[in-house]
């Protein structure tokens, strides 16, 4: 069946119809792609100082209770009994165990800039497995025995750990600095290697860790 004259003139040509379609598709682009642009970007801005803020208070206050656990194993004339200690351990752990950093872990997986870099977050997680392990000993022993570890390797490698925790506090703005993170892993090695010499019977090689070496990290 022929349509009328008129009728084939309105409909277009195959040129003509790609270039409508790029039209469209160009209006559609600079309609929806670059609103969605800029509200991808200021969601990120918006998670990432999200996840700074948590590290930032979290590290804070992990670092700021173990201090306070190596404390109380080494001033003799603090006051606070065995049973003092133990019940601190028990209530306060949760908080020191590391949630929070595999929260940010599994987060800054939407960030085009991580917050931790593959090789700080290995350090953490050193330093968080051995935290775990030495709270964990310390709270056998404490009810084990009834009272806090005197041994001389506890009790040294313990006032030394105390010593060095304020060095080890960091901001998250400070992770982006290549002279501040490697000081900062430093420590946390120290870290690491202080409180397995705490427990010599589980950690032989690490009974008597060199205090010779420590890396002091500005405190924030």
């Amino acid at each position: 069946m022929h349509l009328p004259i008129d009728e084939k003139q309105k409909r277009l040509s195959p040129p003509e119809i790609g270039i409508l379609i790029f039209t469209v598709v160009l209006l559609m682009f600079s309609g929806c792609a670059l609103p969605s642009s800029s509200a991808k970007i200021q969601s990120e801005i918006q998670l990432s100082t999200a996840l700074s803020n948590s590290f930032t208070r979290g590290w804070f206050d992990k670092c700021n209770a173990l201090q306070n656990v190596a404390k109380m194993a080494t001033e003799q004339d603090s006051g606070k009994s065995a049973d003092y200690l133990l019940g601190y351990l028990q209530g306060s752990s949760p908080s020191r165990v590391g949630y929070f950093l595999r929260n940010i872990y599994f987060s800054q997986s939407e960030l085009k800039d991580q917050l931790i870099s593959t090789d700080v977050k290995q350090s953490l997680d050193s330093f968080t497995a051995a935290e775990s392990d030495y709270l964990e000993q310390l709270g056998n022993r404490l009810q084990t025995d009834g009272q806090v570890p005197q041994e001389e390797a506890f009790q040294r490698n313990t006032q030394e750990l105390a010593e060095l925790i304020p060095y080890i506090n960091i901001c998250a703005g400070d992770l982006k600095e290549k002279q501040e993170v490697k000081l900062f892993q430093n420590n946390l090695e120290k870290a690491v290697q202080l409180m397995k010499a705490a427990f010599p019977q589980s950690n032989p090689a690490e009974a008597f860790a060199p205090s010779d070496n420590i890396i002091i990290l500005p405190a924030s």
